[in-house]
C-alpha cells in the first residue's frame, strides 16, 4: 500500500503505532538490561557475603578441626534459597567433606563463591593473637549456588514489560486513533463540502467537530461560501446586465450596419424607378435602368445571405474528405473568375491524398472567401498572384494561402475578424469573421502574418482525421 493513497486518520495511527512501539521497546529493553544487570550484581554479592559469612564464622572449627561444627554451619548455609551445596578444603585445595546435594547438573546455570578462612580473620574471634600469626591461612569454603532462581524470575520480568509494552502500544494507539478521528472527521467533512462548491453547490457548511482550530476553520469555511454566493449573484446580475448592453449594442450596431448597406441600393432602385417613371425615357435607358435594378436587387440578397450565415450558422455535418481534391476544386472556380483579371492562382498540393473530418460546404466557402480576398488584394494593385500551399504540420493540416498586394494595414491587423469591419467600397465586413467561426467549428485555427515582400498570408489549421 502507497504512503500517498492513505488518509490522514491511517497515518497519524501509523505513525503512533511505530512512535510507541519503538519508545515502549526501547525503554522496556533499556529497564530490562538495566534490572537484569542490577539482580545478577545483587545476587553475585550475595552469594559472596554468605562465602565470607561462613568462612569467618568457620575459623574456629578449621583450627580446632571440629568437623560437627562445621557441618553444622554448612547445613544452616544450605537453608538459604538457591545454595546447592557446601565444601570445606584444606590449605592445600583438599575438599575435606561436602554437604549439600551432588546431582548439581539438575540446577543448570552454577557458580561458585569461594573464600579463605584465616586466623585473625575477625579481631572479634581472636583478638589475643600476635600480628605475625595472623593471616595464616587454615582453608577454604565454597559454596556452589544455582542461578535458576533468579533467571526465572527474569523471565517473568521480561513477559512483564513485553505485556506492558504491548499495553501501552494499544492505549497510545487508541488515544491517538481517538485524537486522529477527532481531527480526520472534520476535515473529511470539509473536503466533501469544498467538492460540492467545487461542483457550484454554495449551499454546503461544515460542522467543525470538537476541536478549536477544525471549529475555527469550519466557520472560516462557511463564511468563505456566504460570501462566494453573495458574489456569485451579484456576478451574475452584473453578467447579465452586460449581457443586456452587449445585446443592445450589437443590435445597434447591426441595424447600423444593415441600415448604411441596404441604403445605398435602396437609393439606386429608388432612382432607377423615378427614371422609368418618366414618359420620355426611350428603351436602351429603360434597360440600363431595370439592369441597375436587378444588380442592387441581387446585392441585397447577398448582404442578407451574409446576415443571416453569421448571425445564425449553421452545425457542420462531419465526413472524410480530400483537402487535396477539394481545393483544387476551389482554385478551378476562382480561375473562371479571377485570370481573365490578370490574377494568376497557384496551387501546390502534397503528392498523396491527404483526408481531414470537415464540412465540405462549409470548408469550400471558407477557401472560396479566403482566395476571394487574396484576389481583391491584388487586383487594387492591377495584377498579382495568389498561393494556395497545402502542408502538413504535426498533427494538423495546414493551407496557406497568400497575396502579393498591398497588405494588411495597423487597424485591419487588429480588426481584420472583428463583424462589419472592412476596408472595401461594397461588403459586408463579415467574410473573415464566416471564415473565423467556421474554422473553429472545426478545432481549428485561423492566423495571418505580413507575407514577403508584400502582401498577406492568412493560414489555416485542421486536424487530420
Amino acid at each position: 500500500m502507497r504512503l500517498d493513497s492513505l488518509s490522514l486518520n491511517q497515518r497519524l495511527v501509523i505513525a503512533v503505532l511505530f512512535l510507541t512501539c519503538t519508545t515502549t521497546v526501547t525503554l522496556g529493553y533499556v529497564a530490562a538490561r538495566l534490572s537484569e544487570d542490577f539482580l545478577r550484581e545483587q545476587f553475585r554479592e550475595r552469594m559472596d557475603f554468605l562465602a565470607k559469612y561462613l568462612s569467618l564464622n568457620a575459623e574456629i572449627a578449621f583450627l580446632l578441626e571440629d568437623k560437627e561444627a562445621l557441618s553444622r554451619l554448612g547445613q544452616n548455609l544450605l537453608a538459604e534459597k538457591d545454595v546447592v551445596s557446601v565444601s570445606f578444603l584444606d590449605s592445600n585445595d583438599e575438599v575435606l567433606f561436602t554437604i549439600g546435594q551432588k546431582g548439581s547438573e539438575t540446577f543448570g546455570m552454577l557458580d561458585k563463591s569461594i573464600a579463605n578462612v584465616k586466623i585473625g580473620g575477625s579481631e572479634e574471634n581472636l583478638p589475643f593473637l600476635s600480628a605475625e600469626k595472623r593471616n595464616k591461612l587454615l582453608g577454604k569454603v565454597e559454596i556452589v549456588h544455582s542461578s535458576i532462581g533468579i533467571e526465572n524470575y527474569l523471565a517473568k520480568l521480561r513477559v512483564l514489560y513485553a505485556v506492558a509494552t504491548i499495553a501501552l502500544s494499544f492505549l497510545g494507539v487508541g488515544c491517538f486513533w481517538f485524537f486522529a478521528r477527532s481531527l480526520a472527521s472534520p476535515l473529511k467533512e470539509l473536503a466533501v463540502a469544498v467538492d460540492k462548491v467545487t461542483e457550484g453547490n454554495l449551499d454546503s457548511s461544515v460542522d467543525g467537530g470538537n476541536l478549536p482550530e477544525t471549529k475555527l476553520l469550519a466557520e472560516r469555511f462557511n463564511q468563505m461560501v456566504v460570501a462566494l454566493a453573495e458574489s456569485r449573484r451579484n456576478l451574475e446580475e452584473t453578467y447579465q446586465d452586460m449581457l443586456q448592453q452587449r445585446a443592445m449594442a450589437e443590435i445597434g450596431h447591426f441595424a447600423f450596419t444593415v441600415a448604411h448597406e441596404i441604403k445605398n441600393p435602396l437609393g439606386i432602385i429608388k432612382g432607377s424607378l423615378d427614371i422609368l417613371k418618366k414618359p420620355d425615357v426611350n428603351d436602351e435607358i429603360k434597360t440600363t435602368m431595370l439592369s441597375y435594378v436587378e444588380e442592387e436587387v441581387a446585392r441585397l440578397n447577398r448582404l442578407i445571405q451574409d446576415f443571416l450565415s453569421y448571425a445564425r450558422p449553421r452545425k457542420p455535418v462531419f465526413s472524410s474528405l480530400d483537402i487535396c481534391a477539394l481545393l483544387e476544386d476551389v482554385a478551378a472556380k476562382a480561375r473562371v473568375e479571377w485570370e481573365a483579371r490578370g490574377i494568376t492562382i497557384n496551387l501546390e498540393l502534397p503528392g498523396a491524398a491527404c483526408y481531414l473530418k470537415g464540412d465540405r460546404d462549409m470548408l469550400t466557402q471558407v477557401f472560396l472567401n479566403l482566395i476571394k480576398n487574396a484576389c481583391e488584394a491584388c487586383e487594387n494593385e492591377g495584377t498579382g498572384a495568389v498561393g494556395i500551399l497545402l502542408q502538413q504540420s504535426k498533427e494538423a493540416w495546414r493551407i496557406s494561402i497568400s497575396d502579393t498586394g498591398e497588405g494588411l494595414s495597423d487597424e485591419a491587423k487588429l480588426k481584420a475578424f472583428s463583424p462589419f469591419f472592412t476596408t472595401k467600397a461594397k461588403g459586408s465586413g463579415l467574410g473573415l469573421a464566416f471564415v473565423e467561426q467556421a474554422i473553429k467549428n472545426h478545432k481549428g485555427v485561423l492566423s495571418f502574418e505580413d507575407n514577403e515582400p508584400k502582401g498577406a498570408v492568412f493560414t489555416v489549421e485542421i486536424p487530420m482525421e
